[in-house]
Order: structure tokens, then sequence, then C-alpha cells
């Protein structure tokens, strides 16, 4: 919501459709700025081509979302709503057709990202700063930037720093087997 009309407005499209691909595009860097921390944070990996999947899932979802409110209003006609849930569910496939390669792109995804909970807070700081700096364009919302950052690098390092140094032995009880890891530094 905040992201977005700031990017809008960098560009201006006078074709219709190069000004609703341009909107979807903008909505979807917004989004992304706004969970990337959290996306990290829970499925360790960061996609690089969301802005290309956007053009399909945006205007996708809001087709997804209807049929989904409408489908739980008719729950009480069954063969209307198992219809619809037919139709809905074919329409889902074909999106997931069109977007699931866009993650097989070269570098379309940035894997083996992992941070901390403390470092989604210190992520999410950094983005209340830039938004502090993008409403005041005070020097002192900057300084505030760099201290996230500073924070946040020390605590990559910090981490870093303890796998370095940690040795030990895990045992997992795995259903009717066991597994063990040795693990000495970062091996």
């Amino acid at each position: 919501v905040f992201f977005q009309p700031k990017f809008y407005h960098l560009l201006y499209f006078k074709p219709k459709a190069l000004d609703y691909l341009w909107q979807i595009t903008t909505v979807s860097i917004g989004a992304q700025i706004a969970v990337f921390p959290i996306s990290v944070y829970y499925f360790h990996q960061l996609p690089t081509y969301f802005w290309l999947s956007s053009l399909v899932v945006i205007p996708a979802a809001i087709v997804i979302l209807s049929g989904g409110i409408v489908i739980f209003l008719i729950a009480a006609i069954p063969l209307l709503n198992s219809t619809l849930g037919v139709i809905l569910n074919f329409f889902i496939e074909v999106v997931n057709t069109i977007v699931f390669p866009v993650q097989d792109l070269p570098f379309g995804i940035i894997d083996g990202l992992y941070i901390q909970q403390y470092d989604v807070l210190l992520l999410y700081g950094g983005i209340v700063a830039i938004m502090l700096i993008i409403i005041h364009k005070q020097f002192k919302y900057g300084l505030l930037l760099l201290a996230f950052l500073a924070l946040f690098l020390m605590s990559r390092g910090i981490l870093k720093t303890q796998q370095y140094f940690n040795q030990e032995v895990i045992i997992y009880d795995i259903a009717k087997t066991s597994s063990i890891d040795f693990i000495d530094g970062w091996k």
C-alpha cells in the first residue's frame, strides 16, 4: 500500500495495456518488499521473477477469490457448487501451469537463505526506515537505516562465527530408522 504508488509514479505509460501491466508490476514489487523478511525466514528462499509471475497471479487471484466466495455462498446447491468448484480448480491448474515454470528460469530463486527471528525484526526496521526517508526526507532516518543494516550484518557475523566453532552430534528418530548428523563448523 505504501510502496506501490511510489513505484507506479516513477514511469508513465500512455497505452492502457502497458499502464495496466506496470500497475500489476508495482503491486508485486510493493508486496514483495512487505513480505520478503517473513518469506526468507519461513521458506529460506527469495523468488527473483516475482514481478513476471505477478502478471498472471494478480489478475487470477481476483477470479479465484471471487469464485471461492461464490462457492461458499452457493454451498446449499450441490450441483451448482460442485460444477463451479471443478471450473475453479481447472482455472487454478491453468494458472499454476503458467506460473510454475517461471521458477525454473535461470536464477529464478535465490535459496539457502537462513535468518533468525530477530533478523526479521531488523529487516522490517530497515523497511520502516526507508519509508520514513521517503516520507520525511531527513538525514536522521538515513542514519536509522544504517543502524538497522549494521545490526543485521553484525547478527549475521555473530551467527557465522558461532557456526564455525560449532561441534555437535544430532541423532534423529525417524519412523523405524535413525539418522545421525556430525557437525563440525560449517561441515
